[in-house]
């Protein structure tokens, strides 16, 4: 699963965190336990804020997905 992934990048990256949607909870903080961080609401409303906050984001999801999430907002 994803969070699996993720818990393997966080672990072979230093300052790295893990962020999942919040129905994903329990699988993040058995996975990358004091590193994962659970959101309520869309994923697309989070990237602004991960962006802002962070000098880069490994999104494991597909690329199609990323681009419509990270494409600009009318």
């Amino acid at each position: 699963m994803a969070s699996a992934l993720g818990g393997r990048v966080v672990a072979a990256l230093p300052g790295a965190q893990l962020f999942a949607p919040e129905k994903f909870r329990a699988e993040a903080e058995a996975t990358a336990p004091d590193y994962a961080t659970c959101y309520s609401g869309k994923t697309g409303d989070q990237i602004p804020v991960l962006f802002a906050a962070f000098d880069a984001i490994i999104a494991i999801v597909s690329l199609g997905a990323m681009v419509r999430l990270i494409r600009p907002r009318t």
